[in-house]
């Protein structure tokens, strides 16, 4: 895979979203960005090796730190994953054979999750390959700019846990768009050019994508 090298910016960022701030764009994006390509990697070598998905695998590894026993409840307390989703993915490990779950012949309302051999073994094959693959990716740092990536992480991580408190809606902003991006949109529905085109009437319409930020090495 080609390296796209980051995300940035186009010059007159700041004249057509006024009140933004370009750095913040940029990190915020990239940040996106790597996490996303990381999960992608990630995924493809599980999918290889297990056919699991990398939540499937945070869950599975949860589960063997926590002794092989526990409660879905208790597991959402350690993955950032939903309970619908921790449903979901334990469905999955059960039908690969990987966990179990049995009634609490102490409390009928508990129905604890308990890892299986074919887990266990999976953990211990897994794992560790897991953890050279982390070291490969950040041995470009060095260890004191791991510090440095750990410490501003956290304050990111704060700050996503800060805004998941608050209201969903967007906060409303002014764009003004550039001369460049002045197109006109397509049409949809009955009598617009797409329908005509459907039906075979008239050309294709010429139209343009936005342009995004551009991407340098």
């Amino acid at each position: 895979m080609s390296n796209p090298g980051l995300a940035r910016n186009d010059d007159d960022f700041v004249e057509e979203y006024p009140g933004a701030d370009p750095k913040s764009s940029e990190s915020f994006v990239n940040l996106v960005q790597v996490g996303d390509r990381l999960d992608a990697e990630i995924s493809r070598r599980l999918r290889a090796e297990a056919g699991l998905s990398l939540r499937a695998l945070m869950l599975l590894a949860t589960l063997d730190g926590l002794g092989g026993r526990a409660t879905a409840s208790e597991l959402g307390q350690h993955v950032p994953i939903t309970s619908a989703s921790i449903t979901s993915l334990l469905d999955t490990c059960e039908r690969k054979n990987l966990v179990v779950r049995r009634a609490d012949p102490d409390d009928r309302r508990k129905t604890p999750v308990f890892i299986t051999q074919e887990g266990y073994d999976l953990m211990d094959r897994l794992l560790p390959g897991m953890h050279q693959l982390e070291r490969e990716v950040t041995d470009v740092l060095t260890d004191a700019e791991k510090v440095t990536l750990l410490t501003l992480l956290a304050k990111i991580q704060e700050s996503v846990i800060a805004i998941s408190a608050q209201d969903p809606a967007l906060e409303r902003a002014p764009r003004v768009r550039p001369s460049r991006m002045r197109y006109r949109p397509v049409r949809t529905g009955p009598g617009s050019s797409i329908d005509q085109e459907d039906r075979g009437e008239g050309s294709p319409a010429t139209r343009r994508s936005p342009r995004r930020g551009r991407v340098t090495p």
